[in-house]
């Protein structure tokens, strides 16, 4: 049996209908699907190549094309094909928009969490996170370029307005969806329109169990909303460009109230 604590999902601006994350609760999966922000303003039907990943796969969890006892090997790569015949028959790739999301499944019948990507979780207190090499590397760039413009002259309110430090880093976050589902030093696993989803994060759940899935939005997770939203706060009035204390390829973008999109669920396991 299953009961949700409590439940939370939002956009970085405040903006539903933009927000890139999804909250999945069926009679099967709960799940946190995080789509990749764009790194390009091409649309299809009016949405985001990461808003159409995770609507997609919340379709492929709440339909009949996955079924509840399939491990979660046969899962992931039937998501990632279903992902890419939809990429193929809309030709979304050659019109720019590319599908790619991060997502933490509960498996209600295999009693078992699947990570694929970024996404992070809590198991019974203990916490699950998983980085990416590559953003690491793109995190600390740009804040080195943060620290450069901010000695040339530049000031933190002149950067919130137009982040010239993330401009500098643009080209090598579109190039980096060539890295997707790669056998390579700098390659990780994520649901998209091209490769095979190869590495995920298999844990087992215990009976009796309290379980948070979040996306990374929350870059310090806790055991409640309220603790996680506390110290998000904090950060954006701390490093609202997030190059000192919490270095990321992104910061508090101009008219957003959060560096990211949020997605956050607990519920108990019997």
């Amino acid at each position: 049996m299953i009961k949700i604590i409590e439940q939370f999902c939002t956009s970085k601006n405040d903006a539903p209908k933009e927000c890139e994350d999804i909250l999945v609760v069926s009679k099967n999966f709960i799940a946190v699907i995080d789509g990749a922000t764009s790194k390009t303003n091409n649309k299809f039907r009016g949405k985001t190549g990461g808003r159409i990943a995770a609507e997609q796969i919340k379709s492929y969890l709440t339909s009949k094309v996955i079924n509840p006892d399939m491990d979660y090997k046969t899962t992931t790569c039937r998501i990632q094909a279903k992902l890419q015949d939809y990429a193929k028959k809309n030709k979304l790739e050659e019109n720019g928009i590319h599908l790619c999301a991060s997502a933490v499944i509960y498996s209600i019948a295999k009693r078992q969490i699947w990570a694929v990507g970024d996404c992070q979780f809590i198991l019974n207190n203990k916490h699950y996170t998983f980085y990416k090499k590559v953003d690491t590397i793109l995190s600390e760039t740009r804040s080195l370029a943060m620290h450069m413009l901010l000695q040339s002259g530049l000031t933190e309110d002149d950067l919130m307005k137009e982040d010239s430090a993330r401009g500098l880093i643009l080209d090598e976050l579109k190039m980096q969806q060539y890295l997707e589902n790669q056998d390579d030093e700098y390659g990780y696993s994520v649901f998209s329109s091209q490769g095979s989803v190869k590495d995920v994060s298999v844990t087992e759940v215990p009976p009796d169990s309290e379980i948070v899935l979040a996306s990374d939005g929350y870059p310090e997770l806790f055991t409640t909303l309220s603790e996680s939203e506390a110290r998000l706060k904090e950060l954006i009035r701390l490093d609202p460009l997030c190059y000192k204390i919490y270095k990321s390829t992104k910061g508090l973008m101009d008219n957003c109230t959060r560096f990211d999109d949020c997605s956050y669920i607990r519920f108990k396991v019997e």
